[in-house]
């Protein structure tokens, strides 16, 4: 969702795009597709570089334009980028789409994890046959790219006309996206009709496992694996220090660090609280006024080691920690920042070192 103002009215197109003023985007929707009804061998290059581009890179082209700008609002936000029950179940035809679904699926759950941090959510919406007009995309292909396409089957056309026909009507299935948004699954699922499918399609991969016998190499790659999985701690997520002159903090940081000064979110106010971020749009010291509003409430003075509040780290698998800290009696406190999305546990060392861990997404 984009809102813009075109300013100069007797610009020419070029001149109007450059004035072109975007206003902070939260919302984004990735969602292009057209259609090849062929397999691959049966594909040219030109083929795949026009379904390719269209599917796979109109998607790439969509995050690289607008994800550095919203985290660089510091607002969070969410994306949907669509892919296809085609992205779960391949067939020979078709073959260049199968694989650009596919691709959809592995970049957005990639993002899924790595925009957590920054309080932006993110799901793949894999439809089924939906009420459109893809059967026809033959129609929209540019000249450029029809170097080996193959003659138009317009009997096949005729017959995926009427297949579509019975499709999802999309208002429903936009209605059935926001539910997912709201619930923050990482797959949307609009088409019920494919459960059984995708269960007996997760059977097979599980059969084709095999028991070989340990390599020199396997228990390393175990213990490995098993970090991998268990791992809890992704990065340090900021400092929060309190201050009796929140306006000399923030400039002090601003012009000694270079860091960015930004208001920080609901309920904090610019008088009560204010974030620095660096040059990759990390909020990385939280300033806050003796005054501010804090979940975690604890005596607190300006000097040496007193205006350190809290350490945060930014973290996953919220419900295993919960679990972890009863299984061990360490006393937490939780809070949920609704503005952004945020999960919070609020635990204390043995030292009194009191620590915030952050849950995006999670």
């Amino acid at each position: 969702m984009v809102s813009k103002k075109i300013e100069g009215g007797k610009q020419g197109k070029a001149g109007q795009l450059k004035g072109l003023r975007w206003s902070p985007v939260s919302l984004l929707f990735n969602n292009a597709g057209v259609n090849l009804f062929q397999t691959i061998e049966d594909s040219s290059w030109s083929d795949w570089d026009w379904v390719m581009g269209v599917n796979l890179h109109g998607v790439i082209n969509g995050v690289m334009t607008f994800v550095p700008r919203m985290i660089a609002a510091g607002g969070g936000g969410y994306i949907v980028n669509t892919a296809s029950m085609a992205g779960w179940l391949a067939s020979g035809a078709p073959g260049i789409y199968n694989t650009t679904k596919f691709a959809v699926r592995g970049m957005s759950e990639s993002l899924r994890y790595s925009l957590a941090k920054h309080g932006i959510g993110v799901s793949v919406l894999c439809p089924g046959l939906v009420k459109s007009y893809i059967y026809a995309s033959d129609d929209v292909r540019p000249a450029g790219l029809m170097e080996g396409a193959k003659p138009v089957d317009h009997a096949a056309v005729e017959r995926l006309a009427g297949a579509h026909q019975a499709g999802m009507e999309p208002d429903v299935i936009a209605e059935r996206v926001i539910e997912g948004m709201e619930e923050n699954r990482t797959y949307i699922f609009s088409h019920p009709e494919f459960r059984e499918e995708v269960a007996e399609l997760f059977a097979e991969y599980l059969e084709d496992f095999r028991d070989y016998p340990a390599d020199p190499g396997f228990e390393q790659r175990l213990g490995f694996e098993k970090f991998r999985r268990e791992r809890v701690i992704l990065a340090l997520d900021h400092v929060n220090i309190i201050t009796a002159d929140l306006e000399a903090s923030a400039r002090f940081y601003a012009q000694v660090f270079a860091l960015e000064r930004r208001d920080g979110p609901l309920p904090l106010t610019p008088q009560t609280g204010q974030w620095m971020y660096d040059s990759a749009g990390r909020a990385v010291i939280h300033l806050n006024s003796l005054d501010a509003p804090r979940a975690y409430d604890r005596d607190i003075a300006p000097g040496p080691t007193g205006a350190l509040h809290h350490v945060a780290l930014s973290c996953q698998g919220h419900e295993a920690m919960i679990a972890r800290l009863e299984a061990a009696a360490v006393d937490y406190q939780r809070n949920f920042v609704a503005a952004i999305g945020l999960r919070q546990i609020f635990v204390r060392d043995p030292n009194e070192v009191l620590f915030e861990l952050n849950f995006f997404g999670d």
